[in-house]
């Protein structure tokens, strides 16, 4: 039923000092302030972990659940840089009469682009009032946008479930979901070709939520079976909330899937990456002249 690692849960026998890409004391930052990290060591580590993980074809085909897919460094980074509430905006979907969707205004979401396009000293300074962490955070996230806006990334995840259509756009959104947020069964926008989500569960997460914070994946016929008013239904497989952690499939008619609604239990801290063959709103060109631009 869990789609998981089963050396991060939390109590195992194994403990999570055994996992080599879990360690709680690395980060790319040096005692002076500076960051260091290899672009190319970086891709290896990635790819590695997409190409080595299970392809599985149940409830439907197909989807991956990714252990370790993040360089330890990174990912500690990411969780200790992840913007605060106060820099999100409500999800805009809110209330807008989509089954499943009346809780939407409880998750708080930015594009990773809001962070890296605040370029001139003013404007940095601006929000280093606002959120002190901001500078170094630049940086981490510039360093994630790096490898996972990379072609080899990118030509890893489509080769890996067979995706042959091009794409046109993307995104990278950062997600923080509140106490009651939650999304019914649904199969996500016929536009989108491949999501890819990333967990980063934090210390203020009760070990419960490995359970429960997690994606649930469906059958055609629980869809069927959801409750009218509020989308919800039983979960076939569902993936564990664990550090370090990933999953994605490519989207079709019945890439059925929903969001347990989150009830006192923390943040949920998520980040996403998705590929459109339509322009999108919101979303980027889906081709590295962007990162040229940003990266100078």
């Amino acid at each position: 039923y869990f789609m998981r690692c089963p050396a991060l849960e939390r109590g195992s026998p194994e403990g999570s000092a055994a996992v080599a890409w879990i360690d709680s004391e690395a980060t790319g930052f040096a005692s002076d302030g500076k960051y260091t990290y290899d672009v190319k060591a970086d891709l290896k580590w990635v790819v590695a972990a997409i190409r080595g993980a299970n392809l599985a074809k149940e409830p439907w085909k197909s989807n991956a659940y990714f252990c370790g897919i993040l360089p330890p460094d990174l990912y500690n980074d990411l969780v200790d840089y992840f913007p605060p509430s106060r820099f999100f905006n409500k999800d805009s979907r809110a209330n807008a009469g989509q089954v499943g969707r009346q809780d939407a205004d409880k998750r708080h979401k930015c594009s990773v682009f809001d962070i890296l396009n605040v370029k001139s000293r003013a404007s940095v300074a601006a929000m280093v009032k606002q959120w002190p962490k901001f500078a170094r955070a630049q940086k981490v996230w510039k360093r994630a946008v790096s490898i996972l806006f990379s072609n080899e990334v990118r030509n890893e995840l489509f080769s890996k479930f067979g995706v042959r259509k091009r794409a046109l756009t993307r995104d990278f959104r950062i997600q923080n979901d509140h106490n009651g947020f939650g999304i019914g069964v649904h199969p996500d926008n016929h536009k989108k070709i491949l999501t890819l989500q990333f967990y980063l569960p934090t210390r203020k997460n009760p070990a419960e939520t490995v359970y429960t914070y997690g994606t649930c994946l469906h059958t055609k016929e629980q869809h069927q079976r959801r409750d009218k008013s509020t989308g919800y239904s039983v979960c076939e497989r569902k993936m564990a909330y664990l550090p370090n952690t990933a999953y994605a499939f490519p989207v079709t008619r019945g890439s059925y899937h929903s969001v347990e609604r989150a009830r006192s239990q923390g943040p949920r801290l998520t980040f996403m990456l998705n590929w459109y063959s339509h322009v999108m709103d919101g979303a980027v060109p889906a081709h590295n002249s962007l990162l040229s631009k940003i990266f100078g």
